[in-house]
């Protein structure tokens, strides 16, 4: 306790304590408040509030609270507070209300009494900054060369909390530009102090893949430059394998020449540095993948029937492939697409030079599988040739086509039936004629290109050839004249199925006089004493084509008409009969007959009558006359096969 002295007005006093009031001394015990009114010793009045409960403010014992250090949370230490030895209760004696308690700097605690203390007491304590060492850095992830300064900012946590950038801590950074391991440092400013660094890898871009292709001597890979890079590192894998290294360059492609034909891989690129030892990219963990193909070995290119035929071996994995087509000092130009190991170019024209090359593509068509031959296969197309015409000729078949441009030579081949192609001959002519055909067969006749010494065909052919069935021109066997004119006679041609006779005269061309399917035929339009020949020809059965050849010089004759009896009567001596001359006669034999018996020869004369001296009275006779040659061995006319009658007298 303590005195208090009290002047005037009012003076709080706490037990224990003695208060003199005008030289009188009071020492209050009391434990609840009360007022004292004391007259008799003051001049005028004194009020004394006298209060239960002792004063801790001034006496009171506070422990210095020591520095606290940053949590990031309201900080509100524990208070160690005595009175006159006595250790007072926080909540009980007394409340404490802090503020500024949660960031670095100075707080504050407000200490209120209470229960039998009272009074306000205000205290300050230190909030120190936390160790930034505290902190966790996340890892950085592999920054990207640009180039220029990178400066990844790294997520920092404290706990559940993040901190933040320039008010928690600053950043500054090493070897922050090339590429490589760079170093940021981190420094704690506010809450936080001290210092912390994080490693982290600066990278070249990944190599971006632009393309897998199969070429002539391997897979060829190639991908985008990337800025800063002085070396790259390809790797492969087949299959769930793993990625193997094949190989390093400082170009943007590299040629695997040890990949297998048929296989199937990915690739993929890494940089590294000059000297290898280390990568300085990441990379495409999917890569590109590729079957590698070889590019199609060109077996041959022929001309065929219809086109150009170009046909190659199979690489292994191939499923399709496009075929091109170039002409001197021209690209590739694609033909066509197949599945097939074969293609026919039908567009190509006759008489130009041609290389065609063949390469692999995809499936769909939309890429290429593999390289091709660039100087590929050299041809001169030359177009099978175009059969004209067959035709039966005097002594054979005539073929006839048109010319084949480049063509130097012809092969011409035969067939019967389904019998397979006999070559028949060879001529650098557009025409041949197969004189071993057999009258009556039927024959398919077809050509084809050779070279000049035979060795070899330079083009395909026609494979259906032109149909012929051979009709050998007729023989004609005899014209003579008849009754009713000149009647020529042929051999019947086989296969031939109907005919056409001509005649002319003289150097005259040839005209038609009639048509049959008989092997004869009479010209009853002949002229008496005028000198015809007389051919024939087969036909087909509508007259509209010739079937056959004919015979050229045909067979000649004069026409005598059948001489005219002109009167037969009986004369002294016998019947004479009397005639009319026929033009080119040259001699005359006289036949008679009784009743239905045949002619008998009576006589000849180069004379136009003629006395026939054996015949008998009462008889009766028909005569008739014949023209024949000058030396009797033949007839040279027809003659009257009525005759005239006359009964001898």
């Amino acid at each position: 306790g303590g005195e208090s002295y009290i002047t005037g007005g009012t003076q709080a006093v706490y037990p224990g304590d003695s208060l003199q009031v005008d030289g009188s001394v009071i020492l209050f015990t009391g434990a609840t408040a009360e007022s004292a009114h004391r007259t008799d010793q003051y001049n005028g009045e004194k009020h004394i509030s006298i209060l239960s409960g002792q004063a801790i403010f001034d006496d009171a014992e506070i422990t210095s609270i020591p520095d606290q250090t940053y949590t990031g949370f309201p900080i509100e230490p524990e208070l160690q507070i005595s009175y006159n030895s006595q250790e007072l209760v926080n909540g009980t004696d007394f409340t404490a209300e802090y503020s500024d308690n949660i960031n670095a700097g100075s707080a504050t605690v407000t200490i209120r009494g209470t229960g039998t203390f009272s009074g306000t007491r205000t205290e300050t304590f230190n909030i120190v900054a936390r160790s930034i060492g505290f902190a966790n850095i996340a890892a950085i992830p592999v920054q990207t060369y640009t180039g220029s300064a990178v400066e990844p900012e790294p997520v920092i946590t404290d706990g559940s909390t993040a901190l933040v950038k320039d008010t928690d801590y600053t950043l500054s950074y090493i070897n922050n530009t090339e590429a490589g391991s760079g170093t940021v440092k981190i420094t704690g400013q506010g809450n936080y102090k001290g210092t912390m660094s994080k490693k982290f890898q600066i990278h070249y871009a990944t190599p971006v893949l632009t393309s897998v292709s199969s070429i002539s001597n391997g897979a060829r890979v190639t991908w985008e430059s990337v800025a800063g890079a002085a070396k790259y590192r390809v790797f492969r894998k087949s299959g769930s394998g793993g990625w193997a290294r094949i190989g390093e360059t400082k170009g943007l492609s590299f040629t695997d020449k040890t990949a297998a034909a048929g296989e199937t891989y990915s690739y993929t690129v890494r940089c590294i540095t000059e000297d290898g030892s280390t990568y300085t990219s990441a990379y495409d963990t999917t890569g590109k993948t590729i079957t590698f193909t070889t590019a199609p070995v060109l077996s041959n290119v022929q001309s065929v029937y219809g086109g150009v035929k170009v046909t190659w071996k199979r690489p292994a994995g191939a499923v399709n492939y496009r075929v091109y087509r170039k002409v001197k000092n021209r690209g590739w130009t694609k033909v066509g697409e197949t599945t097939a190991l074969s293609y026919t170019d039908d567009t190509a024209e006759a008489g130009t030079t041609y290389s065609y090359t063949v390469r692999c593509i995809t499936e769909d068509g939309a890429g290429y599988a593999s390289a091709y031959d660039t100087a590929g296969l050299t041809i001169t197309y030359i177009a099978a040739p175009v059969l004209s015409n067959v035709q039966s000729i005097d002594g054979g078949v005539k073929v006839t086509w048109k010319r084949s441009a480049g063509a130097v030579n012809y092969r011409v081949y035969r067939k019967t039936g389904a019998g397979g192609w006999t070559k028949t001959g060879e001529t650098t002519a557009l025409s041949y004629t197969d004189n071993t055909a057999a009258a009556g067969t039927t024959y398919s006749y077809t050509v084809r290109c050779i070279n000049e010494d035979g060795s070899a065909y330079t083009s395909g052919y026609d494979t259906a050839g032109k149909t012929i069935t051979y009709i050998a021109a007729p023989v004609v066997l005899d014209a003579r004249s008849v009754n009713e004119g000149v009647k020529v006679i042929w051999k019947k041609s086989a296969g031939a199925v109907n005919y056409r006779v001509y005649r002319k005269t003289g150097s005259s061309g040839w005209t038609k006089i009639g048509e049959t399917t008989a092997s004869n035929y009479t010209d009853t339009a002949a002229a008496g004493g005028m000198t015809y020949a007389y051919t024939v020809r087969c036909i087909t059965e509508d007259g509209s084509g010739y079937t056959s050849a004919y015979d050229t010089a045909g067979k000649t004759v004069t026409y005598v008409a059948p001489p005219i009896v002109t009167d037969v009567r009986n004369i002294s001596g016998g019947v004479k009969i009397t005639w009319k001359r026929s033009a080119g006669a040259e001699n005359y034999r006289v036949y008679r007959k009784t009743g239905s018996s045949g002619w008998t020869k009576i006589g000849e004369t180069t004379s136009t009558g003629y006395t026939d001296k054996t015949a008998v009275k009462g008889k009766t006779y028909a005569y008739t006359v014949r023209c024949i040659t000058a030396d009797g061995s033949e007839y040279t006319s027809g003659y009257d096969t009525v005759g005239k009658m006359i009964t001898v007298q």
